[in-house]
């Protein structure tokens, strides 16, 4: 399946999302792990939020960002990141997985003590899952 991936991820970032869906979705005779069938999943929603500009998406990228916790923290918030955005850029038109449930679930990932350096994308998720659980601070006057 790890082939098939990488061929599929090439046809994806080609702009030929057909050619990419249909070899995610070549029966595969090895039993492959599942981290390659969580990452086959995040490319399928990468496909629909290409595809639709985010009204199948939302969903499709929350559930691989669950998938993705327990196998690669590091992808799955940079996936948790990517169903934000969809979540943000269909607003109404989206078909479930809105702002509010992506940020909640995004919160109750529980990810503990990163064993990497805090990234750019890392800061954006926390500030983004922060402002849209909680909204703006009040503001202080002196």
């Amino acid at each position: 399946m790890g082939r098939a991936l990488a061929a599929a991820q090439a046809n994806h970032q080609a702009g030929a999302p057909g050619a990419a869906l249909s070899l995610l979705a070549t029966p595969r005779q090895d039993r492959s792990d599942e981290l390659q069938r969580a990452r086959a999943d995040l490319l399928r929603a990468q496909i629909a939020f290409a595809m639709s500009r985010g009204r199948d998406a939302p969903p499709l990228l929350l559930n691989a960002a669950k998938r993705l916790e327990a196998l690669d923290v590091r992808l799955a918030r940079e996936t948790y990141l990517d169903a934000l955005t969809a979540a943000v850029s269909a607003h109404r038109l989206a078909s479930g997985g809105g702002a509010l449930e992506v940020a909640q679930a995004a919160r109750a990932a529980g990810w503990g003590p990163s064993p990497h350096p805090v990234r750019a994308p890392d800061l954006l998720l926390d500030g983004w899952v922060l402002l849209i659980t909680e909204g703006y601070a009040p503001e202080h006057r002196y």
